[in-house]
């Protein structure tokens, strides 16, 4: 079970170590209106929403782990893009984006089976509740690494933002090496 609850720490820090910081970076480093962030958003979710259930039927056939890694794999593409993107195409920053809200949601799929997985039915209650906590911890903890990270330059632009993609990548890995150690004791 503390495997499963490192899990969730990490898959939740390595996602908002990046969302702290992207919507100030895509406006003031890559060009977006700050009228376009709720379109993003919608966007992101929108695709989300659209691919969640393709994904989760594909982790039920392909499997759980194997499906995660996949997932944790891909989603390195869109935070490294999203990190390093500069002044481009609307179109391109929201298609990065939209890419980045699916695959971070996406590995979330086959990780929480995973991790309710690591739990007998009668501690199940317990475990979930202790799981959230460790993922507040994960939101809570990553906000203060980007802010440390991050800085505001001249003319309002961001700085070191690239760094954060290399965190949420080296803690993306450190996670997949976390799940593989998931203990399965009692089928969903």
């Amino acid at each position: 079970q503390v495997m499963a609850l490192l899990l969730a720490f990490l898959l939740v820090y390595s996602h908002y170590v990046v969302i702290q910081f992207i919507v100030p970076y895509m406006v003031n480093n890559v060009g977006f209106d700050e009228d376009l962030i709720p379109v993003m958003y919608a966007i992101g979710g929108i695709c989300t929403i659209a691919t969640s259930p393709f994904i989760g039927k594909l982790s039920d056939k392909k499997g759980n782990f194997p499906s995660f890694v996949v997932l944790v794999i891909l989603s390195f593409i869109p935070i490294i893009a999203s990190t390093h993107i500069n002044k481009v195409v609307i179109p391109v920053a929201i298609l990065v984006c939209a890419t980045f809200f699916i695959l971070a949601a996406g590995r979330m799929i086959p990780a929480y089976t995973l991790m309710s997985a690591a739990t007998t039915p009668e501690k199940r209650g317990g475990f979930m509740s202790m799981r959230s906590a460790c993922m507040e911890l994960g939101t809570g903890i990553a906000s203060i690494t980007s802010g440390m990270i991050v800085k505001q330059g001249l003319h309002g632009r961001i700085e070191n933002f690239h760094y954060v993609g290399y965190v949420s990548v080296a803690v993306g890995l450190l996670a997949i090496y976390v799940a593989s150690r998931v203990k399965v004791v009692s089928k969903i």
